[in-house]
């Protein structure tokens, strides 16, 4: 009689993977599949659903053995029950992977399935299309928005040093303004007063008439840099997000470019 546990899986997921697949135990890996996935990129497929569900507890997966007495069953037969198992247990909202190990005294099925069942409205190649189109867009965006923020943060810090910059040395300005003789003054100060000069004419060229309020100044500069560093968060994840769509659509294009009679499909 086979026996059945199942026990959480709460980290390391892409160990665990590679270890219920290792071809040593696997026949070089035709005991090997998967359901809703594609084996070799399931534990970036599993974080994915995971990332996107509403409601997850401390679960990435769930890790279900089968093992089977010595002698009960050939490794083909017990393949087939593990996936006979797998589809009557999760009755197909979850993705898995199936395998069978040979290694031991007795064939044993490992099955790791998602924790949470899949969602990504997806129930179709060209929903797929459109998701992917979807978060390409969103990263687009988010790219963008990014670079502004990152102009305006290189714009500010220029505004903010020239301002700094004119309070600082406008003291100097008054003395150059006030002193006797100019010549010898500007003569003994000249590199500081190039310097208020430059400052102040950036200042007058970007329609300021008088100096802005440098407190202020900064506090902005702080609230957008903590904005710039939320859109890099937003940009991250929508780019993983692309990737992620990425791989799976490149593993439908896979499945359908090696589907039964989709080169006769072509030929025609």
């Amino acid at each position: 009689m086979a026996v059945t546990k199942i026990h959480p899986i709460k980290s390391t997921l892409k160990k665990a993977l590679a270890y219920i697949e290792n071809p040593a135990k696997t026949d070089e890996k035709m005991l090997v599949s998967s359901f809703a996935c594609s084996y070799e990129t399931a534990d970036i497929e599993f974080e994915l659903l995971l990332s996107q569900a509403m409601q997850k507890g401390h679960n990435l997966a769930h890790h279900l053995i089968q093992s089977f007495a010595p002698g009960e069953t050939t490794p083909e037969q017990a393949h087939k029950i593990g996936r006979q198992l797998a589809d009557e247990v999760l009755q197909g909202k979850y993705p898995y992977v199936l395998t069978t190990h040979i290694d031991k005294g007795h064939v044993h099925n490992h099955v790791i399935f998602c924790a949470v069942d899949m969602v990504n409205e997806i129930e179709s190649y060209p929903d797929l299309e459109s998701r992917v189109a979807e978060i390409t867009a969103a990263s687009t965006e988010a790219a963008a928005a990014l670079k502004a923020a990152e102009r305006r943060l290189a714009e500010m810090a220029v505004l903010i040093k020239d301002v700094t910059t004119c309070k600082e040395l406008h003291p100097l300005l008054q003395e150059y303004q006030r002193a006797a003789d100019k010549k010898q003054f500007r003569r003994k100060h000249e590199g500081t007063l190039i310097l208020y000069e430059a400052a102040a004419k950036a200042l007058k060229e970007q329609g300021f008439q008088k100096l802005p309020d440098l407190y202020a100044l900064k506090n902005e500069y702080k609230q957008l840099a903590e904005q710039k560093d939320q859109m890099q968060r937003q940009y991250n994840d929508a780019k993983r997000q692309m990737q992620e769509y990425g791989i799976i659509k490149q593993n439908v294009d896979g499945i359908l470019r090696t589907a039964p009679g989709k080169e006769q499909m072509q030929e025609r």
